[in-house]
């Protein structure tokens, strides 16, 4: 699935999120099946707005943009978010960023995970602890896993 991709390569300074997203994620999208139309979708940077967030007397509108959001039969089942390498994917901040996007109203998913491509966790929004959290080099070998929960 990942041909030409050795674990070292993302310690080089030039794999950033954008190389996570298109040789990590895409190729894990492609092989779930996920399309950007049809029955089971993937979409790509989808906005959802919430109305405000009230600061003291004063409106401030939000707009969240989810990196991928998964529906079947048109309804949303899982958010995933892409970071840089270097970033955790069990970073407090991270988490809660994506959480946010699986509670939102337009979506409303029961789980969500984040992806560094050194690891991939994926959590639901009733627990603190990952679900599945696995290494770069497990993607293939615990495929069924990721399966379980995306399909």
């Amino acid at each position: 699935m990942f041909k030409g991709i050795q674990p070292s390569l993302f310690d080089d300074p030039e794999f950033k999120e954008a190389s996570v997203r298109e040789l990590v994620v895409a190729p894990i999208i492609s092989r779930l099946g996920y399309l950007p139309t049809g029955t089971q979708r993937v979409i790509r940077s989808k906005t959802v707005k919430h109305q405000f967030i009230r600061v003291g007397t004063r409106n401030h509108p939000v707009t969240l943009i989810p990196d991928y959001t998964f529906l079947y039969e048109e309804k949303p089942i899982f958010v995933l978010d892409a970071k840089g390498p270097n970033e955790s994917v069990l970073d407090e901040n991270h988490v809660r960023q994506v959480y946010s996007y699986a509670i939102h109203p337009e979506i409303k998913s029961k789980e969500f995970g984040l992806c560094n491509g050194r690891q991939f966790a994926l959590f639901h929004v009733d627990k603190n602890e990952p679900l599945l959290l696995l290494d770069f080099k497990e993607f293939d070998s615990r495929w069924v896993d990721i399966e379980k929960h995306l399909l």
